[in-house]
């Protein structure tokens, strides 16, 4: 999960902004951890460890067998030199996603949510779905909520 404050020099909705995402973060991760049967790790990647210290904070509330599931890891936000104008582009950190496997080089598989992800079943059956890669393929993709689908069969889902 990325979540990033940003500096003096982003636009003021932009600093404002991380108190929604902290919410958001908070409901995603609950959704999560909640929902799944086994650990969890979070990555947290952000261009601040008072970042990580709220999300921890808030994590920190959760009854203990939720808490026991909870593994949480700060990163810091990274990008290449050739990409930092992107550091900026839209909110602060949005375009983090782009270097992911720069950011986490260690790690075999990763599962990125956006803040305003809330999970309805567990995550693990997502996770499975790695077990259906190939040496060819990298990673999924799935088509947003808001988007017109009107029945379930119609929901795109897309392997590269």
């Amino acid at each position: 999960m990325v979540l990033c404050e940003g500096t003096p020099d982003n636009s003021t909705s932009a600093l404002t902004d991380i108190s929604r995402q902290f919410f958001q973060a908070h409901v995603a991760m609950k959704s999560f951890v909640y929902l799944s049967n086994q650990p969890v790790k979070f990555i947290i990647v952000s261009d601040s460890r008072n970042v990580f210290k709220k999300i921890k904070a808030l994590s920190e509330a959760w009854p203990p067998e939720q808490q026991s599931k909870l593994t949480l890891q700060f990163v810091s936000n990274f990008y290449p030199d050739e990409f930092k104008q992107l550091e900026k582009l839209f909110r602060p950190c949005s375009s983090q996603r782009l270097f992911v496997d720069q950011v986490l080089p260690e790690e075999d598989a990763v599962i990125y949510i956006d803040t305003d992800v809330i999970f309805m079943r567990s995550p693990v059956q997502l996770w499975n779905e790695f077990k259906r890669f190939d040496d060819k393929q990298m990673m999924a993709a799935a088509a947003p909520a808001w988007t017109s689908v009107k029945r379930k069969d119609d929901a795109a889902q897309v392997l590269l």
